[in-house]
Parts: structure tokens; sequence; C-alpha cells
């Protein structure tokens, strides 16, 4: 079994390939590229390949410092150096790279070193050649991984980890204060990973010790090809899940140990010691790869934080305005009927009570989007379904809204035969005047705007159709979220921008559809879909 206190096999000696040795010039010829290569990469490759073996006791900095010291002496036949460093910033961290400058095609003149007998268990990262090969695959894949959310990276770094590994899982655990555990954020998809999660082994408490734990608290990585007999390990790991060899690094985010990077195999002897560098090089860009899907997450956090305040103010504006107008109006209207010279006028009188009670009805709409709006996004929005005469509906709403516009002409074109929708009445209803009242503002120059209906199958199919100037596509994509409002002639458009979105949350709660179609200059489209009611129900009286 090997020792739970692996840093004295965790150094660097110089060594130096023969001079007849392919391997060494082949690797040194596969990283002549324009590519720069980061330090632990470059350090497995080159230990791989015979220029240094194993010796210790070196702390990780005095590696380090070692490894650049004689990375700086390695020259080609003629004497140039091979490689040329650079410190690059990414994100918080300082990151030593490399890239070679010379072709390896003749023998690096180093002081001559025995050189490490190649490990012959385990199948691992593989022997030399093919070790060099296989880590640069691996941390190819690890900088190719998108920076989305920390859990998606994590999931899909330890998946190329054990691919390459063949292991049998490979964990990326970090310590979570809250619980004071070690919790799995990534896991490689694999019948070990799942078997993990189903017994509840992804979350290690720091209380209970074992490997991980330890690997965590001391910083030292840690290999062991014959678990089953390690008395420091949990029970669980040996024999729920049936761990025989495993490799553990620590997992450092920034510059922050936050966890272990972890790889098991069911099968003893399964990882090599020349496995460990190249795994705690692996470990070092899982890290790196934490660190950008938490910036990601953040920025993205922030992003949503000031969209969030941007919404709250956009919303305060919007309601004082579409509130405070019909007030005014009405307050108006109130005051001219208590004028005296309005009593003896019953025509106007008539005039300022219609306005007064179109007003009311306003408000009550904006009041009723308002709560609407609340309901859908605490997902409260309930509809009653019953068989429901849609035709009358639409019937209703355009010689409704004809009346109140005069620059348009609202025309409907909807079969007599027109079945029965299965609906709530009230909602459906103020989904047509929500759709009327966007068609009638976005044409602001007038037109025609139509209704149509047909039945689908077993759907009744309705578009509302203006011929106002159109949704630019970029505008288009976003008409159906929450406050947008789509900007008229570079002025702020009036309205909550609540219309639409109320209104595909009432339809899709039909388990219906709806969607827009537009045209710059030639106007928009409305479409939405609702079920059509079954003969059964039609039996009951139509709402």
């Amino acid at each position: 079994m090997s020792s739970p206190h692996p840093a004295a096999e965790s150094g660097h000696r110089v060594g130096r390939a023969s001079d007849d040795s392919a391997t060494t010039r082949r690797f040194l010829q596969a990283t002549a590229s324009e590519q720069w290569v980061p330090l632990p990469e470059l350090v497995a490759g080159l230990t791989q390949a015979g220029y240094w073996e194993l010796v210790g006791p070196l702390t990780a900095d005095q590696q380090a410092a070692h490894v650049r010291e004689q990375l700086a002496t390695l020259r080609d036949g003629e004497g140039h150096p091979l490689f040329e460093r650079l410190d690059v910033r990414l994100d918080s961290t300082t990151m030593t790279v490399y890239k070679q400058v010379r072709p390896a095609t003749r023998p690096v003149a180093t002081p001559e070193q025995p050189r490490a007998a190649p490990a012959a268990e385990g199948r691992g990262l593989g022997g030399s050649e093919a070790q060099a090969v296989r880590m640069y695959e691996v941390l190819q894949a690890l900088l190719a991984i998108p920076a989305t959310d920390l859990s998606t990276a994590l999931n899909a770094a330890t998946q190329r980890i054990a691919e390459s590994l063949g292991a049998d899982k490979v964990d990326a655990l970090l310590f979570d204060p809250a619980t004071d555990s070690l919790v799995a954020l990534g896991t490689s998809d694999t019948p070990m990973g799942r078997q993990q999660h189903a017994l509840g082994l992804n979350r290690l408490p720091v209380a209970q010790d074992g490997r991980a734990v330890m690997t965590f608290q001391s910083g030292i990585p840690f290999r062991d090809n014959h678990v089953d007999q390690d008395p420091y390990e949990l029970d669980g790991i040996k024999h729920a899940l049936g761990v025989r060899s495993h490799l553990l690094a620590p997992l450092v985010v920034g510059e922050e140990r936050r966890g272990v990077l972890l790889a098991c195999s069911a099968q003893p002897n399964a990882f090599a010691d020349s496995d460990l560098p190249g795994f705690v090089a692996i470990a070092h860009w899982v890290g790196t790869v934490a660190q950008k899907a938490e910036l990601a997450e953040a920025m993205a956090a922030q992003q949503r934080q000031v969209e969030a305040e941007r919404l709250r103010r956009q919303l305060l504006a919007g309601v004082s305005h579409e509130l405070l107008t019909p007030v005014a109006i009405i307050k108006g209207h109130a005051d001219t009927l208590h004028s005296r010279a309005i009593r003896h006028h019953d025509d106007l009188a008539e005039a300022a009570l219609l306005a007064i009670n179109d007003e009311v009805d306003r408000l009550q709409r904006i009041i009723a989007n308002l709560l609407d709006a609340a309901r859908v996004g605490s997902g409260q929005l309930e509809v009653t379904l019953v068989p429901v005469d849609l035709h009358a509906i639409i019937t209703r709403g355009v010689q409704r809204f004809q009346g109140r516009t005069a620059r348009h002409q609202l025309v409907f074109d909807v079969p007599d035969a027109l079945p029965a929708v299965l609906g709530d009445r009230e909602y459906l209803t103020s989904v047509l005047y929500n759709l009327l009242t966007n068609a009638i503002k976005y044409a602001p120059r007038g037109g025609t705007i139509t209704v149509r209906a047909q039945v689908q199958d077993a759907m009744v199919a309705c578009v509302v159709a203006d011929e106002g100037r159109g949704i630019a596509p970029e505008q288009l994509a976003r008409i159906f979220e929450p406050y947008y409002r789509v900007p008229q002639s570079g002025a702020q458009a009036d309205g909550l921008g609540l219309g639409l979105y109320i209104s595909r949350a009432i339809i899709e709660a039909h388990d219906g559809r709806m969607w827009a179609e537009s045209q710059l200059g030639q106007g928009t489209q409305i479409h939405f879909t609702v079920p059509a009611a079954s003969e059964a129900l039609l039996e009951d009286e139509l709402v």
C-alpha cells in the first residue's frame, strides 16, 4: 500500500535523455508549435521523456523554482535556448507558460544524470510518450470547456478526465462551509459515479475523515493501488463503491485550496507512480476551469442584479405614468361635471361620463395586468377550462376596439362554424384585448388590423395582424419578456410591457402556443393556438 505521506515522492531533479532517445525527441518536436504550454504540462511531458526523475522531499514552491531553473538551461545542439518563458495573468492567478522556440532535432546538452525506471504497473496516463500525448489531450480538452456554471463545467471536466485515465469515476470535490463537507460538484457520468450519488457518497463530511478529507486538509497528493487495505479510507468508499485504486490531488481555485480532484478505479494497481505528477497538473487546470466558471457565474449574477434594478426602476416609472394618466383624465372630467356651465348640456355631460368610464376600464386593465404578472412570476396563474365561444369573444372585441380608434379599420375573418375552444373566457378575452391594444399602438399611422381564426387539427389557431412599422429581429426575440417595450422611433414606448408576457403565459396555461412574426415596414402578426373543445364537453352550455 502506498505511503500516506507522498510528499517525499513529489520533487524533481534534472536528468538527460540519451542522444538516441527517440521518445524524447518526439515529445519535444510535438511541443514545437506556436502554442504556449503551461508549466505542469511541460514538466509532466519532460518527466516522462526522461529529463527529470521523481525525488524529494520538495515543497510545491521549491519544485516550481527548481523546474523553472532547469528549463532555462535546456539548449539545442547549437546552444540556443529551447524554450521561451512568459508569466501571464489569468483571472486572479499568475501562471508560467513556455513555448518551444527551437526544434529538438539535436540532442539537448544538459548534465548527465541517472534516469528513472518507468513504472510497469497500472494503466492511468500510460508510460513515457503515451502519457505526454494523453496529458496534452486532457489539458487541451479542459481549456476548451466553456465557462458556464460551476457544476456544468466540473461535470464536463471530470468526464473528460475519466475517459482519458480509463478511471471508473472522477470527482471534483469542493468544500462547503455551510455543511462542513466536501461536495462532488462535478462527477463523471459513469456507473460508479452514478452509484456514488445513489449511495449519498457524493457528500463527505470533514468530521468523518477519509483520504479525500486528508488530502484536502494537508494539500498533499496521494496515490493508492490497494484502497481496500487502507485503514484510513471510509468503508463506504472501499466496500459499497468497491474502489481499489485512486489518485487524489488538492484542488486550488484562484489562490485558495478549495477541494480535491479524485480519480477511482475498481481494479487494483490501476495507477502508476508516474501518473501522480500528471494528475496534479490536471488538478491545477481543473482549478482554473472552476475559477473561470465561478467568474462567469458571478458576472451573470451581477448582470441579473443590474437588470433587476433596471426593471424595478422601469416598472416604477411605468406604473406611475400609467396610473397617473387615467387618474388625471378622470379628475378633469369629474371637475367638468361639477361645473355649472355643463349642467344644461346633456351631450357634454354624457361624453364626460363615457370618458370617465373608459379610464376606469383602463385602470382596471392595468391593475389586472400587474396582478396577473405577479401570478405568472410566482407560478400561481390558474385557468378554469370550460367550452368557450371564441367566435363571440372575437366579435365583441373587434366591435369594442373599433369604437376606440378612427385611424384603423378592424376586421375579422372567422368562420361561423368555428368550434368552441376549451378555455377560460375571462383570460382569453384579456389575451385578445392585449393583442388588439398592441396592434393599435404599434400601427400609429392607421391601417387595417385583422383578426383571423381557423381550425388546425385539434387546435383553433388565431392571429392578430397589423400594418404597422414592424419589429426588428433583435427586438422581436424579446417582446415576450416582462417589462420589455419596443422603442417607438427612438422614444420610450408607453405601457408597462406586460401584455405579451402575460398573454403567452395564459395561452401556455391553456396547453397552447403563442409566437410572433414581423417584417420591418410590413407589420406584425401575433399567433396563438388553443385546444378545441371535445364533443363531450360541447354538450354543456358554452360560456
